[in-house]
């Protein structure tokens, strides 16, 4: 399943405003308030029609054993003007599910005329049977995954459904592969209490089935890994996990590429937050599929957070190397980020770095053509909008200015330098008549 284009009317910060994404990964940059959060939370809500169950309508069994249902707007969701909450709010919506050489289209809407009224079913319901007509059909189901900025911080609390599945020891069901997807809270303690529990129960009774899910997760988890560039943070790539069980305590460890390991919990923050996405991701794939390569959408709101800008420059190319069948929908507040963003990867319109900007109460969006290669410095001014120090610019135009009279090829270098980072309709570059 692709996402395409999403429509916000009365959605918190946007009166009316059309966003379209790429098929494979889209980038959201913008400065603080331009809505970035808004627009993945618009999405990951949108994709709530999936797990409908109302009375009376044909039902999917396979969404029967999940915990998910559909999610109404809240009262704080729709616009706030004038000293007024502004209705009707709706989110429209365009995706596809891909069927080889062949698409299904849809197109589905939550749609709220009032504050006292609910959401029109018959919006989604239309894409509802879609959907389950064609995933009923087959085994694969697509993964879906959100991680809010506070993630892996902010820990869920694990239901009670849940703690009594845990305790049996046996395999999840498939249909938790979507449990609390779409929370701003982090499932990855569950993740890690299940893997410690397939793991050391295998080690106790050796089992197939729970072997197989170990080592699909340890190996996603060392694919990963083995993609970053620059692993001296922590000494080496991951070879996989392991545990270390002992009078009724069992710490989850990492095991490192050169034989030492390490509590999970114990890893630098930036390397902690990466590695438990993956540790989420695979777990739910391979609940939902039996394997780790799955189809799907996974939002990441601030991808590049607690990161170093080493780690920052890889990070969006490890998780689209490592799920190259999911579609990232994804915002920033890091250059390195998009300037190591090719979005000449894959066909046209398949990546793509979106600004979302502001003019006077419109807000609008700009998407930005390949940058990628740009240096650090470029990519913070002509394309993130931070103002250049006016020390340095006033340093760089007297230098200028001096060389012109004395060194024309120096002169001409520095000329160069000023054209890469400021637009040729800027005042300086107007006042020097270049």
């Amino acid at each position: 399943m692709k996402l395409s284009k999403i429509r916000f009317r009365n959605f918190r910060n946007f009166e009316d405003f059309q966003i379209t994404l790429g098929r494979k990964v889209t980038v959201f940059i913008g400065r603080n308030g331009m809505g970035k959060t808004n627009i993945i939370d618009g999405l990951v809500q949108s994709l709530s029609f999936i797990f409908s169950k109302q009375r009376g309508n044909e039902q999917y069994e396979f969404i029967r054993s999940t915990d998910q249902s559909v999610k109404s707007f809240r009262s704080v969701d729709p616009l706030y003007e004038d000293n007024n909450y502004n209705y009707p709010i709706s989110l429209d919506v365009d995706g596809e599910i891909e069927t080889g050489n062949a698409s299904i289209p849809l197109t589905w809407s939550f749609e709220q005329e009032s504050k006292k009224s609910g959401l029109k079913d018959s919006k989604f319901r239309d894409a509802y049977h879609k959907f389950w007509g064609h995933y009923n059909l087959f085994e694969e189901k697509p993964l879906l995954a959100f991680f809010s900025d506070g993630f892996p911080h902010k820990d869920t609390n694990i239901s009670s459904g849940m703690k009594d599945k845990l305790k049996t020891g046996n395999p999840l069901p498939a249909g938790d592969g979507y449990y609390q997807w779409d929370k701003e809270q982090s499932c990855v303690n569950i993740w890690k209490k299940y893997f410690v529990q397939q793991w050391i129960n295998n080690r106790l009774n050796p089992d197939p089935v729970k072997e197989a899910f170990v080592n699909a997760i340890s190996g996603k988890l060392h694919d990963f890994s083995s993609s970053i560039t620059d692993m001296t943070t922590i000494d080496n790539s991951v070879s996989g996990l392991s545990v270390d069980y002992r009078d009724d305590e069992a710490t989850l460890l990492v095991e490192l590429s050169n034989g030492t390991k390490k509590p999970f919990d114990s890893l630098p923050a930036g390397y902690e937050r990466i590695y438990s996405m993956v540790l989420d991701l695979a777990s739910r794939s391979y609940l939902l599929n039996g394997n780790t390569n799955p189809e799907g959408i996974v939002f990441i709101d601030e991808i590049d957070l607690h990161l170093h800008p080493t780690l920052e420059a890889d990070v969006l190319s490890c998780f689209i190397k490592s799920f190259p069948r999911v579609q990232f929908i994804v915002s920033t507040h890091s250059p390195m980020v998009i300037s190591n963003f090719n979005q000449a990867d894959g066909v046209a319109g398949d990546c793509k770095l979106i600004n979302l900007l502001k003019n006077e109460d419109e807000y609008y969006c700009k998407t930005i053509e390949n940058i990628y290669g740009l240096d650090y410095n470029s990519s913070l001014i002509n394309i993130m909008g931070t103002r250049q120090q006016q020390k340095f610019t006033d340093e760089l135009a007297e230098a200028y200015l001096y060389w012109k009279e004395k060194d024309q090829s120096k002169a001409g270098k520095i000329a160069e330098l000023l054209l890469q980072k400021y637009d040729r309709n800027s005042s300086l570059i107007q006042a020097l008549n270049l």
